[in-house]
């Protein structure tokens, strides 16, 4: 039911984009309310150009906090991130952003493919340790 409503409202949309939002949620109107705030989210905050330009300060300064690894058996991407590498001089929307623009390469539109993050917790001395 959630699909095909999404199907109904978003004829244009990519089929596995839209089965990713079919399958997070539980009724037809909880699932377009997802979408319609997702895709309103890509038209301004969520544009990649500005995730882009909020995440280079991550890039420039904390470039390993978070990067692409291998893949699963099933061809999914791993992304490692390394906690420790958190720097508190960095604003923590620069990270979502960072966080943003790596799954925007690997979550291609009309890719079934998903991402398993990796968070390794243990301790260190800051970005460069």
């Amino acid at each position: 039911a959630n699909l095909q409503a999404l199907r109904l409202h978003y004829p244009d949309a990519p089929a596995a984009e839209v089965l990713r939002f079919a399958t997070a949620r539980k009724t037809p109107k909880d699932a377009l309310k997802l979408y319609r705030n997702y895709l309103k989210w890509r038209s301004d905050e969520g544009a990649p150009a500005r995730l882009q330009e909020r995440a280079a300060p991550v890039q420039q300064q904390a470039p390993q906090f978070a990067t692409l690894g291998g893949r699963t058996r099933r061809g999914d991407q791993v992304v490692l991130v390394e906690g420790a590498r958190y720097s508190t001089q960095i604003d923590k929307q620069a990270y979502v952003a960072q966080m943003c623009v790596l799954m925007d390469q690997v979550l291609l539109k009309d890719s079934d493919r998903r991402i398993v993050v990796l968070v390794d917790t243990r301790g260190g001395s800051g970005p460069g340790w």
